[in-house]
């Protein structure tokens, strides 16, 4: 019996953790292998805490150091510094960064819990306070937007503006400018914001009240108008059988026919006249006087326009203007070419003063580009029977004294489109000699109205001899 309980008591297994080898340990009555203080992984606080192994009375994986902070345990999670696996998501945005007036906020975890940190610049010109904006580092600085300056990309035809958005103050382009306000030698803006070539007051033909009124260059609007001017004289011819009157407007009237109603009908014959804007009857030296009025009208017009034209090639020909400059003297000169032609085209009593004997053939055209003569010849010479044996010339040969002056206007106006100074320069000569020739045409023109005005006088003395002397007769009877 004892025997048996000795070996009983043989039998029983070894405490659990009891060495039972190099690395071995009694467990349940089994010697197994068991590493004390190996890195193990089933430990009770993972993952935010290391396993290690222990071969004691109760062997097994049991929780060691805390693992670092920061360390991922699980989609968005990190393990804190006191072990525990907490909420955190790398890369969120946030705005509890320091740096958070210019820059962009996003979550960081290595510490083991959410801080916001400063991540990319934000855009340069973004608000960061009261007038101030983040700058292209990412530093908050002062900038007032909207304030008033002239410094501007664009300054003749838009108003400056501060403007923030670069990151720093700058003068940007604002609102347009008013429509017709100058921005330069002939140029207007055009209420868009942009400089355009005009030439207020220069003279144009596509006036609403032509052919009785004279046409100038508008700016206002911004872009190039023709408007009414002043009236032309009463009188100028506006059509077939038509003139001008006094007001502006186009009427009917029929010169040149035979009347009695004139008012020395004794001594002079009647004809119509329109030189008034209205029918009128005159006597023949009356008439010859009118044409002699507007021979020397037509002439004084030339020569205004040939002198404005020297003014302009004396400043075409500077070697400081450029293409565009020039552009917009030629459009000027474009102008003052229509209406000379329309000089050259001038009527009287419906009858064309420079055609010579083609009367009624109007003798210049101009298409905006090329001029045209329709008449040969206008050397002829056509003249008024103004007292018994006595004739006076009343027409201007028009192809001697007009063309020459659409020629030089024409040639200037080329050069100034050729942007060609020298050219410019070249044509001044032919101006001046054209202009020599159109006063020379008017003196003439006026010995002839001094000569008729003597005529004129000598037979209204003779008139009132006559009358006096019919007087003394009826006196006697």
């Amino acid at each position: 019996m004892q025997l048996r309980q000795r070996r009983l008591r043989r039998w029983a297994p070894a405490p659990s953790g009891l060495a039972c080898g190099v690395d071995r340990v009694c467990v349940g009555g089994n010697c197994l292998q068991c590493v004390p203080n190996a890195t193990c992984a089933s430990n009770p606080g993972a993952p935010c805490r290391r396993g290690v192994t222990t071969c004691g009375a109760a062997p097994g994986c049991v929780d060691g150091t805390n693992a670092p902070a920061g360390a991922s345990c699980g989609a968005n999670q990190v393990c804190n510094d006191m072990g525990v696996c907490v909420a955190c998501t790398t890369g969120a945005a946030c705005t509890t960064n320091p740096g958070s007036a210019c820059r962009r906020g996003v979550i960081e975890c290595a510490t083991g819990a959410p801080v916001c940190v400063d991540d990319a610049l934000k855009a340069a010109g973004t608000t960061c306070g009261m007038d101030q904006v983040c700058n292209a580092a990412g530093v908050c600085v002062a900038c007032a937007a909207g304030g008033a300056c002239n410094t501007n990309p664009s300054p003749d035809c838009r108003t400056g503006v501060t403007s923030c958005t670069t990151g720093a103050q700058t003068c940007a382009d604002g609102a347009p400018k008013a429509a017709g306000t100058a921005c330069g030698a002939s140029q207007v803006c055009d209420g868009a914001g942009f400089c355009g070539l005009c030439t207020a007051g220069a003279a144009c033909s596509a006036n609403p009240g032509a052919p009785c009124k004279s046409g100038v260059i508008d700016c206002t609007t911004g872009s190039t108008r023709c408007i009414d001017s002043t009236n032309l004289t009463p009188g100028t011819s506006c059509g077939p059988d038509r003139v001008c009157n006094a007001a502006g407007s186009c009427v009917a009237c029929v010169a040149g026919q035979a009347c009695t109603t004139n008012p020395s009908p004794g001594c002079r014959t009647g004809v119509t006249s329109c030189t008034t804007g209205a029918h009128a009857y005159v006597d023949s030296g009356k008439v010859t006087q009118e044409r002699l009025g507007v021979n020397d009208a037509a002439l004084a017009d030339i020569v205004t326009t040939l002198n404005r034209s020297i003014q302009v090639a004396l400043q075409g020909r500077g070697d400081t203007l450029g293409a565009e400059e020039r552009q917009g003297l030629a459009d000027e000169i474009n102008g003052l070419i229509e209406h000379a032609v329309g000089i050259g085209n001038t009527t009287f009593r419906g009858a064309y003063i420079f055609s010579g004997f083609a009367i009624n053939t109007e003798p210049y055209a101009f298409d905006g580009t090329n001029l045209t003569s329709n008449v040969g010849s206008t050397a002829g010479p056509i003249n008024n029977l103004i007292e018994p044996g006595h004739s006076l010339q009343v027409n201007v040969d028009g192809n001697a004294v007009v063309r020459p002056a659409l020629d030089a206007l024409l040639s200037l106006r080329n050069a100034l489109n050729a942007d060609d100074g020298n050219a410019v320069g070249a044509s001044l000569g032919q101006l001046q000699s054209a202009l020599e020739g159109v006063n020379s045409a008017r003196t003439t023109n006026g010995a002839r109205t001094r000569e008729l005005t003597t005529a004129l006088d000598r037979m209204d003395k003779i008139a009132l001899s006559l009358k006096s002397l019919l007087s003394s007769t009826e006196d006697v009877d």
